[in-house]
């Protein structure tokens, strides 16, 4: 037998209002996002890269809007006390109303408020919804039979599922007509230009390249992401370096999630993070840049394993296990100093890069910033070249 809960139905309708306006306010920053817009603050982060997930240029977020009315109308509208079979579609509906939402978080690596609090507001209805009477799933045919009977004779359900269908219609045209005649690339170029522009560059002399690209990195040789990222994003850079003749700089500092040598943090994340990044600093000194590089992505694969034991052993490969212990205390003061550094002008995780002195929310933005640098320059160079031209006459 079920449970009815208290004040499910009032519960019910305040709920579907307050998913209605999170989704209207979701899917405005989408719209604004897809036109290449920058939302307010108030949306939280969003991916602009990506923006959000879309069905043909529709924001999925606007059928959560129009799912949301439908509930609030049923709960509304519905006899109060009567068993009807409205209950179960909800529950139903609900159930991948839910894990889209959660899909659409996880996916997107999304920090957005609305979205967020609409998929609770999902979850709440599904709950609710499962506690009312209703036919089992097993008369579930044979409602939907008298339902939609219901529907073709009644003048009141037409009308709901007409302006239902309007809604959806009106909608999706507008979304249509507005953003569907810009390709999905030129949108996520716009957005992720609006985005770019409105960020704070720092003019600092190791943060930037006149007349070319710097790219300044902020580590931790035991970060899972930075395993994942730091690779990636060299690719990316090599990639870019030989389809352009821009000069680019990639500056290695150490961020690492470790009380010894940063002072950002209470407690030892990652153990081992200070260890590592003085062993590649004396690597660097000592070998050279490219046996730095190596000595980097050993640390990154075998993070999860590292110690003192360990990576004084990985030393032993060049004979430095000696001055790992002679020098650590100098180097780690380096250590420490890039890591202060990088908690004056905003980093609180890794990997974090900038470029040309402005920070990304993500690796995965480090292609497209420096096309929009390169782009710059080149704008910068021709209007050089023009003045210059206009001087000798």
């Amino acid at each position: 037998m079920k449970v009815q809960l208290p004040f499910g139905r009032i519960a019910a309708i305040g709920v579907a209002i307050l998913g209605t306006v999170c989704c209207l306010v979701s899917t405005l920053a989408s719209y604004w996002s897809a036109i290449g817009a920058t939302p307010p603050s108030i949306y939280g982060r969003v991916n602009l890269v990506t923006t959000l997930a879309r069905w043909k240029y529709v924001p999925i977020e606007y059928f959560g809007l129009v799912w949301f009315v439908v509930v609030a109308l049923l709960y509304g509208l519905s006899p109060r006390g009567s068993k009807v079979s409205y209950s179960i579609y909800v529950f139903l509906s609900a159930i991948p109303f839910c894990g889209l939402g959660m899909w659409i978080t996880w996916r997107d690596d999304l920090v957005c408020w609305p979205i967020l609090i609409g998929t609770l507001a999902g979850i709440v209805i599904l709950l609710i919804s499962a506690t009312v009477e209703a036919p089992t799933l097993r008369a579930l045919p044979s409602c939907f039979r008298t339902d939609l009977l219901l529907l073709v004779r009644s003048p009141v359900a037409k009308m709901f599922v007409s302006v239902i269908a309007l809604l959806l219609v009106l909608g999706c045209e507008m979304f249509h007509l507005r953003v569907g005649n810009i390709a999905a690339g030129e949108a996520s170029e716009r957005a992720f230009r609006s985005w770019y522009q409105s960020q704070t560059r720092l003019a600092m002399p190791d943060m930037m390249k006149p007349g070319g690209i710097k790219i300044v990195l902020f580590t931790d040789y035991q970060c899972p992401a930075c395993a994942a990222a730091v690779p990636q994003s060299i690719a990316t850079i090599k990639q870019f370096n030989q389809r352009s003749k821009i000069l680019t700089e990639l500056l290695v500092k150490d961020y690492p999630l470790e009380t010894e040598c940063n002072a950002a943090f209470g407690e030892d994340m990652h153990p081992w993070a200070c260890e590592a990044a003085v062993a590649v600093r004396l690597v660097r000194k000592k070998v050279g840049e490219k046996a730095a590089r190596g000595l980097g992505e050993w640390l990154y694969q075998n993070g999860s394993r590292l110690s003192t034991e360990v990576v004084r052993g990985r030393l032993g490969q060049y004979l430095l296990e000696d001055d790992y212990a002679r020098e650590y205390n100098t180097l780690l003061s380096e250590v420490a100093s890039d890591a202060a550094q990088g908690q004056r002008i905003g980093v609180h995780g890794t990997p974090t890069f900038f470029v040309n002195g402005v920070k990304l929310l993500a690796a995965s933005l480090l292609g497209q910033a420096l096309d929009y640098e390169a782009k710059a320059l080149a704008r910068t160079k021709s209007m050089s070249q023009a003045n210059g031209s206009i001087e000798k006459r």
